[in-house]
Order: structure tokens, then sequence, then C-alpha cells
């Protein structure tokens, strides 16, 4: 039953999973017993099974980000902005565990002028984009 998520869900990790942990590189050359079985043996930390569960990071950084949030919060609380409760340092927990709303957008193209014409698309886009913002900072575009 894992093997059949894993392969659905997310096939290029487990592929990578294999490779690192089995060193086995033809994951369709196994018989599937044999590959279920693997599959339910990769450890935690490995890319297919932080995957699956929706851990963004492994055990070991999640631990390492909490030890250096404590100290970040300990050093903070002795300077004037901790006993003013101002400025206070960002968790580097909450940056790893933050769900990441932007998705990168894949595209193909058929052609190299189809590729052209998508890359000058994104460039007029962008050069707009930047007169509103320079718009918008400086009121009325002079700079």
């Amino acid at each position: 039953m894992i093997l059949a998520s894993l392969i659905c869900e997310c096939e290029d990790k487990l592929i990578c999973d294999f490779q690192q942990y089995y060193n086995i590189a033809d994951l369709y050359g196994l018989e599937v017993s044999r590959a279920a079985l693997l599959a339910a043996g990769l450890p935690a930390g490995s890319r297919s099974i932080m995957y699956l569960s929706g851990q963004p990071v492994d055990n070991t950084t999640l631990l390492l980000a909490m030890a250096v949030d404590a100290l970040n919060i300990s050093n903070w609380m002795r300077t004037k902005d901790g006993a003013r409760n101002r400025n206070r340092p960002k968790s580097i927990v909450k940056l790893l565990l933050a769900k990441k709303n932007e998705k990168n957008e894949v595209r193909g193209f058929r052609d190299v002028v189809e590729f052209e014409k998508a890359k000058d698309e994104i460039r007029r886009r962008a050069r707009i984009n930047g007169a509103r913002e320079e718009v918008r900072l400086n009121g009325d575009g002079t700079g």
C-alpha cells in the first residue's frame, strides 16, 4: 500500500531514496513485493516519507532550529529591546514550517520562437510592474 502511494504521490523522491538508501538505481527492476518491503523500510527522514507525512524538514533540522530560537530569545531578553518587548527575533522554526503559497509555474515550449515570445512577454510585464512600483513609491514616478 505504501509503495503505491509513494509512486503516485512522489515517484521522483522515491527513486532518489532508493538510490541513496539502498543503492538501487532501477526501482522498476525489482519485484513488487521486494520494492514494497524496501519502501516500507525507508527512514522517517527520507524524502518520500517526509513528503507523505507533510513534514517540510527533518527532525534534526527542526531540533537545531528550536535550539537556535531559544538561544536568540535568551540573548534578546538581556537587551533593552527585550526589556521593552520590542524587536523580538524571528523564529527560524516558524520560517521552516511556514506553508509556501506561491507555486512555480513550469511551462514547456514547442520551439525557440514560442520561448522567445514568452520571454519578451515576461520582460514586458516586469517593466510595467516596475513602473507601477516606482509610481507607488515616489508618488509621481520621477524619483
